[in-house]
């Protein structure tokens, strides 16, 4: 019976320490921090940093930048800082605390401290990260083709927070329409983290040559040039 007491008490100790422990916040304020999280941006657009801070209730927020002397921004609804591209919201009943930033630049990359005005101060650190993809065209500058051969021109897009909504390809800064009578053209594009947009010209021909652009959304295009040669060998 002993033995049977001993092992029962072992498999509830055993289940102690398999249980998760679940922290709930105390009386005070506390950040919900699914609601404030990091945020990264493409240069020359808005970015919103969300700080989410709940029990509050007439407790003063504030914003500041982080830096080796501390840059304030705003406290509660009101705005210290001359920098007309930033604002602040908090709407009443509201746990949330939004500074807005317009027209990012390179220099609003940094970290940013929601802070709470209790005693002492709770500070949640934001990091906002503002990004300009990179464009390529691989084999660049000068691209060389046999004449009759295929044209395979690759553009990647790196470090963008999201896929470009579109990307154009031109032929001497037009268009390329890839429905024209001149047929055996087409484009296959892959989207994600890194997106990659394939240029395929079949049959290559002198007319082919030329400049070739890969102009995405959001970033800044890249171009190639191409030789199609009868010989097969570059000048």
């Amino acid at each position: 019976m002993q033995t049977s007491m001993t092992r029962i008490r072992a498999g509830l100790d055993f289940q102690r320490v398999l249980r998760p422990v679940v922290s709930t916040p105390g009386p005070g304020p506390y950040y919900d921090e699914y609601f404030s999280g990091n945020v990264t941006v493409l240069l020359g657009t808005e970015a919103t940093l969300n700080c989410r801070v709940k029990q509050a209730s007439g407790i003063t927020v504030s914003w500041l930048r982080v830096a080796d002397v501390p840059k304030l921004l705003s406290v509660g609804a009101y705005l210290y800082t001359m920098d007309n591209r930033v604002q602040v919201e908090h709407k009443s009943q509201s746990s949330d605390w939004t500074l807005t930033l317009r027209n990012t630049t390179h220099s609003d990359t940094g970290v940013y401290d929601c802070q709470v005005g209790t005693t002492p101060p709770l500070d949640r650190y934001i990091h906002l990260t503002v990004v300009e993809p990179d464009t390529e065209i691989l084999g660049g500058p000068e691209i060389f083709i046999d004449q009759r051969s295929t044209i395979n021109l690759t553009c990647v897009i790196e470090h963008s927070p999201q896929p470009p909504d579109f990307i154009f390809w031109e032929h001497n800064s037009k268009v390329i329409n890839y429905d024209s009578d001149r047929g055996g053209i087409s484009v296959v594009t892959t989207k994600g983290r890194t997106t990659v947009s394939q240029l395929l010209i079949r049959h290559a021909r002198p007319p082919d040559s030329g400049r070739y652009t890969c102009r995405p959304a959001s970033s800044r295009p890249a171009a190639v040039s191409v030789h199609v040669l009868k010989g097969g060998c570059p000048p």
